[in-house]
């Protein structure tokens, strides 16, 4: 048996079964935008768990922090409403004690426009020992959004990335 080097009064991490907290998230993944999508999150979802996405708040409502597992639902419904996903693909899954990690691919399509592209996004979820996730931040590729959602004017005034990049084109703050 492995000794624990937790310091005296500390948990150890806690290790999860791979294969079932995989299996959970891979058919979380399968179902994005569905209602067993959203079944998943208000199962595995602590009451008080917090979303973060790095999307603009300004420009998707998905973006910024989210408190409690009604203001997660509500942000994600409003992410899929406005961007209906045709398929998904989970490229690696990495769990490493309380902690998941999932990068994947979307095929998706924008309901106002009728564009259509691939997004890439990785979430990270902090799981407590009950395997309740208490903390979800996605990070997902803003700029392939903007051009899918034709937001990409408004997606480059709210990214300073973007701006500085802008700025240097334009010769601005050149020293």
């Amino acid at each position: 048996m492995a000794e624990d080097k937790s310091p005296p009064g500390e948990q150890p991490p806690q290790q999860f079964s791979r294969s079932r907290v995989e299996q959970d998230f891979l058919a979380a993944f399968e179902s994005f935008g569905s209602k067993r999508f959203f079944d998943f999150v208000e199962q595995h979802m602590r009451p008080d768990g917090v979303l973060v996405c790095n999307c603009p708040p300004e420009l998707l409502q998905l973006g910024g922090a989210h408190h409690g597992v009604r203001d997660t639902i509500a942000a994600l419904r409003s992410f899929f409403v406005e961007f209906q996903v045709t398929a998904t693909s989970v490229d690696d899954i990495v769990i490493d004690g309380s902690h998941v990690v999932v990068n994947y691919q979307m095929s998706m399509r924008h309901v106002g426009t009728g564009r259509t592209g691939r997004v890439s996004g990785i979430n990270h979820y902090v799981l407590d020992i009950e395997r309740k996730i208490t903390k979800c931040s996605i990070f997902l590729d803003n700029a392939s959004l903007a051009i899918i959602g034709d937001l990409l004017e408004a997606f480059t005034a709210t990214t300073r990335g973007m701006e500085i990049a802008r700025n240097r084109r334009d010769g601005a703050g050149d020293e």
